[in-house]
């Protein structure tokens, strides 16, 4: 009988060690990385938590603490690991091979996550297009708040937040202009780029293609016009403007060469049309303040 429990000790400690290179006095098992999530929408201010919807999914990188996201960076083949994340933001490997564990020695990690998840994710680029009522990837969202990180068995929490921009318009009538012609006029964003590449990399914008005419789509008879465009990748940025055009009037606002799409946010105007002309009053936009997750994952 004693011979057979040596022979069960030894085992123990030689699975161990597989996993520890600190023997059998410093047992150092393999954690695996568990996350919990928020998910923001657009604002004028700090985002507001929104609900995940069904079968949502997420892409997730683990990276050396500080450095780019680059396949040399990539930590435990954390590439692009797909996850199911739940009505309340847990998250959940899609299948075994999709879940990856901290690094042994202690060192500290970075994690990258965007959602919804894409398999050909070529070069970390997601491609945007603001070019049409419902962009394709009009529910992306990114998240590189989790730094820092080292192993532990806490949830790392990622908080999402949008990367295109939205354009939201109150438009009422003033002087000789009724409001049942509100709903004959036509409205668009002109002078700016409706195509693009996010990298996921650097969560910065990189404008493709030629400036275009983005059309926004009004209801409640013309009063109400909403868009997505791509954030503003560099200033000065000229000629940039709202075109409002009906059978009988031509109106045109010019945005200042200094006006910014900031990413993430939701710029909204009050638009009143006369018949001399219209004004454009835009709300205060504020910055995000957005928590970084750093430190230890305990």
């Amino acid at each position: 009988m004693k011979k057979i429990f040596l022979i069960a000790a030894v085992s123990a400690l030689a699975a161990c060690e597989d996993i520890n290179k600190g023997g059998e006095e410093r047992p150092n098992p393999e954690i695996e990385v568990v996350f919990t999530s928020v998910l923001n929408d657009y604002s004028a201010a700090s985002g507001a938590p929104v609900d995940w919807p069904s079968n949502a999914t997420a892409g997730i990188f683990m990276k050396k603490n500080g450095e780019e996201l680059t396949q040399q960076s990539l930590l435990n083949g954390a590439d692009n690991r797909k996850f199911l994340v739940a009505a309340d933001g847990s998250f959940q490997p899609a299948d075994e091979n999709q879940s990856f564990c901290y690094v042994q020695d202690g060192s500290k990690v970075d994690f990258i996550a965007y959602t919804p998840y894409i398999v050909a994710l070529s070069s970390y680029i997601f491609a945007m297009d603001a070019s049409s009522a419902a962009p394709p990837n009009a529910s992306l969202r990114y998240s590189n708040n989790a730094t820092g990180k080292y192993k532990g068995r806490s949830a790392v929490s990622l908080k999402f937040f949008p990367v295109y921009t939205k354009l939201t318009l109150s438009i009422s009538v003033g002087t000789g202009v009724s409001e049942e012609s509100l709903a004959d006029f036509e409205v668009s964003l002109e002078g700016t780029y409706p195509a693009g590449d996010f990298s996921i990399a650097t969560g910065l914008v990189t404008y493709t293609g030629s400036k275009a005419a983005i059309a926004i789509p009004t209801t409640d008879q013309g009063t109400k016009g909403e868009t997505l465009v791509l954030p503003t990748a560099s200033l000065p940025a000229a000629g940039r403007c709202l075109q409002f055009t009906s059978p009988a009037l031509d109106f045109t606002y010019t945005f200042a060469d200094t006006f910014e799409f900031k990413q993430g946010k939701k710029y909204s105007a009050d638009v009143v049309i006369s018949i001399s002309g219209i004004s454009v009053t835009f709300q205060q936009i504020e910055d995000w303040e957005v928590e970084e997750e750093s430190g230890s994952a305990n």
